[in-house]
């Protein structure tokens, strides 16, 4: 895959409580984000305690930042064409809602962690990051609906389906 160099706006702020952090790969310091800020590629966005920012990824899914996160945003342009959304989340937690009418064919978002990577095409689901007592990163991925190719340090791509949680258990 090619990484996409130019600094085209791929996502917006459509929504903002308390406060957050952008930082600009051209710029030196952080600015407060604002609402209808338009997110480049390359941009990192930092969320403040009490604090929870919406964003409309490149038209296609909105994923939603609880507090106390901190990801970058990339994007990908495949050799077929297609786009890939790549969010790194460094720690914290985030969900995504990707709408599969949207989506193209090969069309897809990821979510790096330190140690997970996840393909969320057509799907909805949680995923978060914890820092471990011995400083390790701890990923949780919750499926809430749809399909996601999880890959884990060492291990070949799995698919998983999310599934309804009853109190007899869940899948």
């Amino acid at each position: 895959s090619v990484w996409a160099q130019d600094s085209t706006g791929v996502g917006v702020v459509t929504a903002l409580t308390g406060r957050a952090q952008l930082k600009r790969l051209q710029a030196p310091q952080s600015v407060a984000l604002k609402l209808r800020d338009d997110l480049n590629v390359r941009d990192i966005v930092e969320t403040r305690e009490e604090s929870l920012t919406r964003i409309l990824l490149l038209g296609k899914s909105t994923v939603t930042v609880r507090e106390l996160s901190r990801f970058e945003i990339r994007e990908e342009i495949l050799p077929d064409g297609a786009q890939r959304a790549v969010i790194d989340l460094a720690e914290g937690k985030m969900r995504v809602m990707v709408a599969r009418r949207l989506m193209k064919p090969g069309d897809e978002v990821r979510i790096r962690t330190p140690n997970a990577v996840a393909g969320v095409r057509g799907s909805d689901g949680i995923i978060e990051v914890t820092i471990l007592p011995d400083g390790r990163p701890q990923t949780v991925v919750i499926g809430v609906s749809g399909e996601f190719e999880l890959t884990l340090p060492r291990t070949r791509p799995v698919t998983a389906m999310a599934d309804a949680v009853s109190d007899v258990g869940s899948a």
